[in-house]
């Protein structure tokens, strides 16, 4: 026998009456408001780069980026991090929409978690155009790089701290030897396709090296012939020709040379930027003798074009027209991996097909209303500490937004108890600053640090808390690492040479009044393009004595590597007057000679 609830729904199925079909619509009208209710919670993401692009018939044919989504509906990752404490890695995805935050730019915070105590290098930048043009750790090619097997190193990911739409994120801060590429990318201009570029870089940040280029490359990190590349550069280089005053300037890598204009030489319309925070350069071309190089404050206005038409001359066969465009796309060097460069990146793309210059105008207008600012909070550079030292750290909070706030209060919390901040001359932790502080306008506070008596490494945390329009509380941190170290320095080093191998050595000296205990130091090499080597352990037990040198020399005969206990096989710098049958100790453990060989290299 059925159950009541189930005579019930029967009976309510059956029913045909006007009431029934009136609770019908009530309860499909009553989910349709719910819907409705929850879709206008979640707010609409403005539309990316990439989606104007794409309207405009010049799709984003790769898209980079470390601070926010180029497409309206990205949600993937943007790049990834490795930590250097235990090699793990972590990818840092787009924040999503939540109640009022649209969101769509990185999670930081996510970064931050992951890496406090410790350092974190960016390997992979995320193509965001689904064509899997991912940018990695560039291997050698004619230039060879500094890291292992001579590839570039990899850019640390918390050095170029920024803001974007009032949250923090993290640009790609690019020092010479660093450098990202994809020698194997997909879909990307060959021959004389054309093709559309842009990058968006700390207007503040370049140099004169070669090249910060982002762009089209060869695919394998040498220089093939003219006419190969296609990038767009920002810098102060004049090797191969220059725009108007003294730089920076943006140009355009076309290997083998880096062009302003149509004189190979000097572009007089191509100005220097030396007063934007953030640069927005533009480079597009090919599909025909054409190209245009164009530019733009990334956080006010419009863009400018610096040239527009011919490639450079000369225009003979086989130079800079028509041009071989390889496919490759790199970032932070030039197409023969020349890494001599320095500037930091926060997003680019790459298109099909040659943008008009509405397109790139209305890009330049997303760039801007992406706002792009300066982090509001900085803190001088720290050294590190001798036990019981002090050192005076300003914190400087600077109004990056469009209206005064009020209110500032700058302070400064240390490590741990062991060690103290404060305003030098009191004994406060914090200073105030009432306002109004204008757009553009900063306050600074000094806070003296001491350091504890003993060896200490952590976090020092400044804090900038200030009052926005309306009273709307406002607050950035800024975490800087800081440590205490035995007064112990490297005052003279020696190594190899063609006339004594041998002859190498450190030199230790300590300025302290009190000895200073090393035990168990490590000794380690670095060599360029090889994995570090543990050279030497200082035996326990052994101190340094105030005001006195320690001295660490290679023996004639010595290990080139450490010789496992047990060995049966050592291998030593040289082998003169050794004899078979001789006996020797290798960190207390004698052993006779069986057999003796050449010596081994380094």
């Amino acid at each position: 026998m059925p159950s009541r609830n189930q005579i019930g729904t029967q009976k309510g199925i059956a029913l045909g009456t006007r009431g029934s079909r009136l609770l019908l619509q009530v309860i499909v009208a009553a989910a349709v408001y719910i819907v409705a209710a929850r879709a206008a919670a979640v707010p609409l993401r403005s539309r990316g780069p990439c989606d104007i692009y794409g309207a405009a018939n010049t799709p984003c044919i790769a898209a980079h980026s470390t601070t926010r989504a180029l497409y309206a509906g990205y949600n993937g990752p943007l790049y990834q991090v490795k930590r250097d404490s235990d090699g793990r890695t972590l990818q840092i995805a787009v924040v999503p929409s939540s109640g009022s935050d649209p969101g769509g730019y990185a999670d930081a915070a996510a970064q931050d978690a992951f890496c406090a105590r410790t350092l974190c290098v960016i390997t992979v930048i995320y193509d965001q155009s689904g064509n899997r043009n991912d940018l990695l750790q560039a291997p050698p090619g004619t230039f060879k790089g500094p890291a292992k097997g001579a590839f570039d190193t990899l850019p640390i990911a918390d050095m170029a701290p920024v803001m974007i739409s009032g949250h923090k994120v993290y640009g790609v801060f690019i020092m010479p030897g660093m450098g990202l590429r994809n020698n194997d990318a997909n879909g990307i201009a060959i021959g004389d396709e054309p093709e559309g570029i842009y990058y968006v870089v700390d207007g503040t940040h370049f140099d004169s090296g070669c090249c910060f280029d982002y762009g089209n490359s060869s695919t394998n990190g040498r220089a093939v012939g003219t006419g190969t590349m296609e990038t767009v550069y920002f810098g102060t280089s004049t090797i191969w020709g220059s725009g108007n005053g003294p730089g920076p300037w943006i140009m355009s890598d076309m290997e083998a040379g880096l062009f302003s204009g149509h004189d190979p030489k000097r572009n007089l319309d191509d100005p220097t930027i030396n007063s934007w925070p953030f640069v927005t350069a533009v480079m597009d071309g090919g599909g025909g003798d054409r190209w245009d190089l164009r530019g733009g404050n990334a956080q006010h206005g419009g863009l400018t074009t610096f040239y527009d038409g011919p490639r450079p001359a000369p225009k003979t066969s086989g130079v800079y027209f028509p041009m071989r465009k390889q496919g490759g796309i790199l970032l932070g060097t030039g197409g023969d991996n020349g890494n001599g460069s320095s500037g930091t990146f926060y997003e680019g793309v790459m298109t099909t097909g040659y943008p008009s210059l509405a397109t790139t105008d209305a890009v330049q207008q997303n760039i801007v209303a992406a706002a792009y600012t300066a982090r509001p909070l900085t803190v001088s550079r720290v050294t590190s500490f001798t036990p019981g030292s002090k050192q005076v750290v300003t914190a400087t909070f600077t109004n990056t937004t469009d209206a005064p706030v009020s209110s500032v209060t700058l302070s400064l919390a240390p490590p741990s108890r062991r060690w103290s901040a404060a305003v030098p001359g009191t004994a406060d932790k914090f200073k105030t600053f009432a306002g109004p502080i204008a757009p553009g306008a900063t306050v600074s506070s000094a806070f003296e640090l001491t350091a504890p008596s003993g060896t200490e490494a952590g976090l020092l945390t400044a804090t900038a808390a200030w009052k926005g329009p309306a009273g709307a509380a406002r607050s950035d941190t800024l975490p800087v690492r800081v440590r205490t170290v035995p007064p112990v320095r490297i005052t003279e080093v020696r190594v190899d040479n063609a006339a004594a191998a041998t002859g190498q050595f450190v030199e230790l000296y300590t300025a302290s009044a009190a000895p200073v205990d090393i035990s168990n130091w490590i000794l380690v090499a670095t060599p360029s393009q090889w994995a570090s080597t543990k050279l030497v352990t200082i035996k326990p037990g052994t101190a340094l004595a105030a005001h006195s040198f320690y001295l660490l020399e290679l023996a004639g005969s010595g290990l080139v590597a450490p010789a496992e206990a047990g060995a049966s096989a050592i291998n030593l710098w040289n082998t003169r007057d050794l004899q078979p049958g001789e006996q020797i100790d290798v960190d207390g453990e004698t052993r006779r000679i069986a057999t003796v060989g050449s010596g081994a290299t380094p």
